[in-house]
């Protein structure tokens, strides 16, 4: 059949419009830019000789100028050096598209890249920035899905160095080397260094949504304001990962880096060391931010004039250019907060601040702040509080499992935790620890404070509270299952001071082998505190460094409303009171110091009960053993005793824990305790023990078969420490077991 030509051109003519049509059609509805050719690899090499592959470019930004999005771009080894004018900024390569830029081959090896081997530079020679990346430039664009086309780009930067860039202008202050904006941008294996700028001195990302920078090196830039190395500003998602950030230097804050007004963050695997600040946070600066994640870090050898010589966590802060900066252009309307913080498992040492707080980390008005299993280590807070951690201000805060020693402070050597409310130390060792003022260990003043579990050893101060400070605690210090020995102070309170609180319970701690200075108190020392009382507490061999008050072990000082219940105190009987009772500042009024034991057992010291005129000291059921004289009284002091025993308590191997033969057993009164230090049943037996143990009598009368089948050191389904006999008595353990061993004296 033949085609008559009008009807074929007819056909022709339809068939090209309904193309042409359909064609309008798809680019009208947006859809367009979702169909794209498949992707091609660029190659760029000096001069453009590139080995005989095409496409091939002299330059990197030519190559991207020409790519496409989706397209990669591979670049030889070589330095590429220059800057040029784009869109009203700077730089070396400008990037508004989704593209991947990989450094690291020869122009003989295009398959497999080693930028260690092959390094591959871009070098801005100081006339602006290396890198400048951006996507969509409207407000609309904060509430991106990461990937939707039309909204955001997705560029991947790999295996280059970037150097020499700077970015010091009105319009292009951030950055010095990268600057990325409102992109989901991936940076990896990367070198970036001297580079400079106000914000961000290597690396600046603002309002990106799903970045990752991951294993690279970020050395030796600087900041004239904040961010050293890094600064980041209202990112979502943001993932920083195993790079190495190290001797970059900042003139207010984040020597290292600084993370601003970001959400679910998460800062892992990362090395961040000798990093300078000027003012506060020498490595890291977290601040105004919601669900960050700090875990598997090290942050060691920073310095910081002010803050956080390692870390600085908290409120934003603004200063000078910064602060016209944030309040006229940049402050995110979310509404940030310092909350949904978790540091885990980082170490954190050798850090440094000369006249702020927290030489390891500062964290400032956090809330559900949860610290566990970190490393604090060998931290220094010259001036200030917090050698190895301090907080300041906050709320909901936990520090649990970590251990923090060898740090040095004016105050709090270990930790010092200021204006918070309902924080929680649980499981934390803290020893080693060093307080030119008070509070070795740790100097807490809270509202609502819990310590649960913790050990306290070796830590000095050379004022008051060895092991632990507690100062003006409004709403109830609670001390739960601690140990705290071994610890040091010039003044009072060897192993605790606790001055000026409302409210302090302690329950079941175990206080050995402290010193004090000649004023006393050397497991304890109150002063000024008003509702005091302590239950199943051991005092063991603590001491005082030379003569002077009553008090070895106890020192209270106007203290009202003071109940001691079930309490073992036991010396080692070289010389000074057990328990000392006073007032020394009721400034010319009456004394008021009211103290009541009641279960009490004290052993092997030259004084048992010493109180001064005009205070009140009430006794019920009392062991002494090798007490010469068993109370001292002044003038007009009042003191009472009620059920008073003579005879040996029979303490087993630890010093406080009673066998069979002990004279302590069943000559307690019912003072309202139904269990013991170790969380054993009270009463056992015919009546209560004194003192901080129960002793358990168990009696299992099993078959010889089910005797045979039994695990050796059992008895019936509960554990013992070593076989047992399974009649007769035996040392039970409870629901408060001792953490990493138990203590015998001073000794853990």
């Amino acid at each position: 059949m033949k085609c008559r030509l009008p009807l074929c051109a007819l056909a022709i003519g339809l068939g090209l419009s309904l193309t042409l049509f359909l064609a309008a059609g798809v680019a009208g509805s947006g859809m367009a830019a979702a169909v794209q050719p498949d992707a091609m690899v660029r190659y760029v090499a000096p001069a453009g000789v590139c080995g005989g592959v095409s496409p091939c470019y002299p330059s990197v930004q030519a190559a991207v100028d020409a790519a496409r999005p989706g397209d990669e771009i591979r670049v030889a080894a070589g330095t590429y050096i220059g800057a040029s004018a784009r869109a009203g900024v700077t730089q070396t390569v400008y990037i508004s598209k989704t593209v991947a830029l990989r450094g690291g081959y020869t122009t003989a090896n295009w398959t497999t890249a080693n930028p260690d081997a092959n390094p591959t530079i871009l070098d801005a020679a100081g006339r602006g920035r290396v890198l400048y990346i951006t996507g969509a430039s409207s407000a609309a664009a904060l509430a991106w899905p990461p990937g939707q086309a039309g909204q955001a780009i997705s560029p991947t930067v790999e295996g280059l160095r970037l150097t020499n860039g700077r970015a010091e202008t009105d319009a292009g202050y951030e950055g010095g080397c990268v600057y990325v904006h409102t992109a989901s941008v991936t940076l990896r294996n990367n070198w970036i260094s001297n580079c400079y700028a106000l914000y961000g001195g290597g690396v600046h990302l603002e309002s990106n949504r799903h970045s990752v920078l991951r294993e690279n090196r970020i050395y030796e830039n600087e900041a004239g304001d904040e961010g050293g190395g890094i600064e980041t500003w209202d990112n979502i998602g943001l993932t920083l990962a195993d790079n190495l950030i190290h001797d970059n230097v900042a003139a207010y804050t984040g020597g290292g880096l600084s993370v601003i007004a970001g959400d679910d963050m998460t800062v892992t695997g990362n090395q961040v060391y000798k990093n300078t600040s000027g003012g506060d946070a020498g490595g890291l600066r977290l601040a105004a931010f919601s669900n960050v994640t700090l875990a598997n870090n090290r942050i060691y050898g920073n310095q910081a004039e002010g803050n956080g010589g390692g870390l600085d966590i908290g409120n934003l802060g603004v200063r000078g250019v910064g602060a016209a900066r944030r309040a006229n252009e940049r402050v995110p309307s979310r509404g940030f907060s310092a909350a949904g913080l978790v540091v885990r498992e980082n170490q954190i040492n050798n850090n440094r601040t000369a006249a702020g707080n927290g030489g390891g980390a500062h964290f400032a008005a956090a809330i559900a702040a949860m610290l566990t299993g970190n490393q604090v280590y060998g931290n220094r807070a010259d001036e200030g509080s917090g050698g190895g951690i301090a907080f300041d201000g906050g709320m909901d805060v936990t520090l649990a499992d970590n251990v923090i020693y060898d740090n040095a402070a004016y105050e709090g050597g270990g930790i010092a935790l200021w204006a918070g409310e309902n924080s929680l130390l649980t499981g934390n060792v803290i020893y080693g620890n060093r307080a030119a003022g008070d509070g070795g260990g740790a100097y807490v003043s809270d509202i609502r404070t819990a310590l649960d579990g913790n050990r306290f050893y070796g830590n000095t101060a050379a004022a008051a509270g060895g092991g632990l400070y507690l100062f003006w605690i409004m709403d109830s210090a609670a001390l739960t299952a601690n140990q705290v020995y071994s610890n040091t102070s010039g003044a009072e309170g060897g192993g605790i001071a606790a001055v000026s609180n409302e409210g302090v319970n302690m329950t079941a701690n175990r206080i050995g082998g402290n010193t004090a200075g000649a004023a006393g108190g050397g497991g304890i020392y109150f002063v000024n505190c008003h509702g005091v009382r302590l239950v199943n507490n051991a005092f063991l061999r603590n001491r005082m460094a030379a003569a002077g008050r009553a008090g070895a072990q106890i020192y209270a000082d106007y203290v009202q409303d003071m109940r001691l219940l079930h309490t073992t105190i036991a010396g080692d009987g070289t010389g000074g009171g057990a328990i000392f009772v006073d007032d020394s500042i009721s400034h010319g009024g009456p004394p008021v110091s009211s103290v009541w034991l009641t279960n009490t057992i004290i052993v092997s010291h030259t004084l048992g009960i010493s109180v001064t005129t005009g205070n009140r000291v009430a006794v019920n059921s009392i062991l002494w053993y090798r007490i010469p004289i068993t109370v001292s009284r002044g003038a007009t002091a009042t003191v009472t005793i009620a059920n008073q025993f003579t005879g040996d308590p029979a303490f087993g191997a630890d010093g406080y824990h009673l066998t069979a033969a002990s004279a302590a057993r069943d000559r307690g009164v019912n003072a309202g305790v139904t269990d013991d230090i170790d969380g054993d049943r009270r009463p056992q037996g015919a009546g209560f023990d004194l003192g901080a143990d129960e002793l358990a009598l168990r009696r299992c009368f099993l078959p010889l078969a089910l005797r045979r089948q039994a695990q050796p050191g059992t008895v019936g389904d509960r554990p013992e420490q070593g076989a047992r006999s399974e009649t007769g008595p035996s040392r039970g353990h409870g629901r408060r077991p001792a953490r990493a061993g138990g203590m015998v004296g001073d000794r853990p």
